[in-house]
């Protein structure tokens, strides 16, 4: 039968983590010597930081690198341990802990010890477990909670948030955010529940891939959480740039309500759907071309004042918030969308009236899309 100290000592070894590594912020390494040894039982507590910590140092280390910049993990993983000490930029522990003391003891020894500060630009991670979404995946600007399934996927999003979080605040002309907290739920029952309270059959989307369908809640943001539903959920088929692209969407409405905390809902969803990218990941110029078509054909396409009352139950909403953006922010640039997003007075800012908005509106999708 195996001692703990044996189960500790082999999974190290087979993972390549030195002693010094697997202690660092959870014991001294001559108190692991000692338990590897069977000199000395670990609490439970400290034995799920140590397995824990085993479980996902490689898939933490990989992500720090990736934070650090570097986008070749093989050469990465090297020039980072040359550079770096590692334990200064992966810290983990748990929230949860099982009372079962058969088995194991108490230490006498802090489970917690200081850690210096990196001096390198990289976002420190952390991982941690809670009781509903139990993984915690934290830097210094997100907070990310999802169940085991979405360890690869979490870890990515991580990464794609903080690639783009410079570029987004850039944009929105703000220096610095609160840290977002953003939940990943496993499934479109328990997304509903964690974002709406409840589960609403309509939000739930179809395969009718048209711009008048509304295709389903995939991401949601309130009261500063962002809720997401997995891209690895069995019953629906979302590429990992889709869900990426969801995530960066409602980070950029979490980023905004610095900027105005209650714009015009077109402007609201046009800035993110823009910054985020969303269309141009599943539409040819084709298919924008016939979306578009489709609209005017069906009388939907809004005149400029329709367009300033809209509201999330118009058909098509989010493609034509998209459009304007896009219109906006390349005929007249970023600056004017966002003194728009300060202040909605559309006519006064851009200085002519809703006609000539809505004959330039048409004449950019004309030329863009060849309507």
């Amino acid at each position: 039968m195996l001692k703990i100290g044996d189960i500790i000592r082999t999974n190290r070894i087979e993972k390549r983590i030195s002693q010094e590594t697997l202690a660092y912020g959870i014991c001294s390494v001559s108190n692991l010597s000692r338990i590897e040894n069977g000199l000395q039982n670990p609490s439970r507590a400290k034995y799920e930081k140590l397995i824990m910590k085993m479980k996902f140092y490689c898939f933490l280390l990989i992500i720090t690198i990736l934070c650090a910049g570097c986008s070749d993990i093989s050469r990465g993983v090297d020039d980072y341990n040359e550079d770096h000490s590692i334990e200064e930029d992966i810290t983990f522990s748990l929230l949860k802990q099982n009372d079962d003391k058969s088995f194991f003891e108490e230490d006498e020894e802090p489970d917690n010890q200081p850690k210096e500060k990196s001096d390198d630009n990289s976002e420190e991670i952390s991982m941690f477990t809670t009781p509903l979404l139990v993984n915690k995946l934290e830097s210094e600007n997100f907070i990310i909670l999802f169940n085991d399934a979405d360890i690869s996927f979490a870890a990515e999003m991580l990464h794609n948030l903080i690639e783009n979080r410079e570029r987004i605040l850039s944009f929105l002309q703000i220096e610095a955010t609160d840290r977002a907290e953003i939940h990943i739920y496993p499934d479109i029952e328990t997304f509903h529940i964690g974002a709406f309270g409840r589960f609403i059959p309509e939000y739930a989307g179809s395969d009718d891939d048209s711009p008048l369908n509304f295709t389903g809640v995939r991401g949601y943001y309130f009261d500063g959480v962002i809720k997401l539903l997995s891209p690895n959920h069995e019953a629906v088929d979302i590429p990992n740039e889709q869900a990426f692209a969801t995530a960066i969407h409602e980070f950029v409405h979490f980023a905004a309500e610095q900027v105005n905390n209650n714009p015009p809902d077109y402007l609201y969803e046009g800035l993110a759907t823009y910054l985020a990218g969303s269309y141009s990941l599943i539409l040819t110029n084709e298919q924008f071309t016939i979306w578009i078509n489709s609209l005017i054909s069906a009388q939907i396409f809004p005149s400029v004042p329709l367009l300033r009352r809209l509201t999330y139950q118009y058909p098509a909403f989010h493609f034509i918030s998209y459009l304007f953006a896009d219109f906006i922010i390349n005929e007249y640039g970023s600056e004017i969308y966002m003194e728009l997003y300060r202040n909605p007075d559309l006519y006064e800012i851009l200085g002519i009236g809703a006609i000539e908005i809505q004959d330039n509106w048409m004449e950019y999708l004309t030329n863009k899309y060849d309507l």
